[in-house]
């Protein structure tokens, strides 16, 4: 799929903006009439709240009379960081329900008052720097009846902004801390603590700890599904590197030098995109140095191979369909992998699943029938309080 995508990158964008813009004019324009005038086609649902066709024409309306009076703060609010104008729409229309929703939930309601010092301050209704209700007038007899609106709406985005506003004030706000959780806070991060640690040597322990081959077997049965093999992959490697001499460029000379190795990485790279392709010829025709590696597997690459970056991750991501990577960058050069051959995993045997079982981590049971935990390398003892309790303790065979 990364191969297809590189070979028809260019295409496949020109196609798909063209979807995009063919899908938006058939969804408010269409046969189901989600933008036609008097529609009444259900186009969302949120909250339990069905949003019809007619619904999302309203919120348009307001949106274009918000913007027209300059209400920024509403607007940016409730669009966000949008990329473009649609994608503001977009945001405005389906936030609006969402924090109307909050905002109820939050009980928060501004008073008249509020909504009256708010609309003196819309810039839109404002003459050198004061209200100026002739504007409002004449926005309410000329503006909105053209749009299909009442002054109503004023009202509805108005309030709507000074729930904003308070909402903005709420999630912004900081509590002064008292004088007791100042006290609590200074002796938590300053307090001195007795502690006990209790280390013991786990190389000890695990010798002491006998593993029956009915323990083994046990854990074999329970866990058989778990015991595989690792797959294993060895590619070919086509490589664009610069000249020991090349290695020491600096500065302009160095970047054009790895840009021409490059550009010549990035036509061998179409030039194996299809399936079938001579991997090895390709590499001899535009001048590669070709290398294989040994059968290796994710977790341990081939020690080879480690001045190529995920070498691993990209060579187990190629397949039969696709075996030829995308370029991969250096840090002296460029390099194209190419599945040469594979080992796939398999269903372990108890003979060979044996010595991954006996040298995993157990829980391990005292005598006493106290239980430690992580007995392996690095672990830690829990439960014990003083060296005597593990010096005291014998250990047997418990392991789970």
């Amino acid at each position: 799929m990364v191969n297809l995508i590189r070979k028809y990158q260019q295409p496949a964008l020109i196609g798909i903006t063209i979807l995009v813009i063919v899908t938006f004019i058939w969804f408010w324009n269409g046969p189901t009439g989600h933008g036609g005038i008097g529609g009444s086609s259900q186009v969302a649902s949120i909250y339990g709240q069905r949003i019809m066709d007619v619904d999302v024409k309203r919120a348009v309306g307001k949106f274009q009379i918000a913007m027209a009076l300059g209400m920024s703060d509403l607007v940016q609010g409730l669009a966000g960081n949008a990329e473009d104008q649609q994608h503001a729409l977009e945001n405005f229309v389906f936030n609006s329900y969402v924090f109307d929703h909050e905002a109820d939930a939050l009980q928060i309601f501004p008073t008249d008052a509020e909504v009256q010092d708010e609309l003196a301050r819309i810039p839109g209704f404002q003459t050198d720097g004061r209200f100026d209700p002739n504007k409002l007038t004449e926005f309410v007899q000329e503006k909105l009846p053209s749009v299909g609106f009442s002054d109503s709406v004023i009202d509805d985005l108005v309030r709507q902004q000074v729930r904003l506003h308070k909402v903005s004030e709420l999630i912004g706000a900081t509590v002064q801390m008292t004088p007791a959780e100042k006290a609590n806070r200074f002796e938590s991060e300053n307090e001195m603590l007795d502690a006990s640690v209790v280390r013991l040597d786990t190389s000890s322990v695990e010798k002491a700890i006998p593993v029956s081959d009915a323990d083994v077997q046990k854990a074999y049965d329970q866990h058989k599904e778990t015991y595989r093999s690792d797959e294993q992959r060895k590619v070919d490697i086509a490589s664009f590197e610069l000249s020991a001499a090349q290695k020491d460029l600096k500065g302009k000379e160095r970047t054009d030098a790895l840009q021409k190795l490059g550009n010549q990485a990035w036509a061998l790279a179409q030039a194996v995109v299809e399936k079938g392709s001579d991997f090895s010829a390709q590499s001899k025709k535009f001048g590669a140095q070709l290398g294989s590696s040994a059968f290796f597997t994710a977790t341990q690459p081939d020690p080879a191979l480690t001045k190529i970056p995920t070498l691993a991750t990209n060579a187990f991501r190629l397949s039969s369909d696709y075996p030829s990577s995308d370029v991969l960058e250096g840090q002296n050069g460029y390099y194209i992998l190419h599945l040469a051959g594979s080992v796939p995993s398999k269903q372990l045997s108890f003979a060979e699943a044996k010595p991954k079982i006996v040298a995993q981590p157990h829980h391990c049971r005292t005598e006493g029938g106290q239980v430690f935990h992580g007995c392996g390398e690095g672990g830690r003892v829990d439960g014990a309080r003083d060296s005597g309790v593990l010096a005291a303790a014998r250990f047997q065979t418990g392991c789970t």
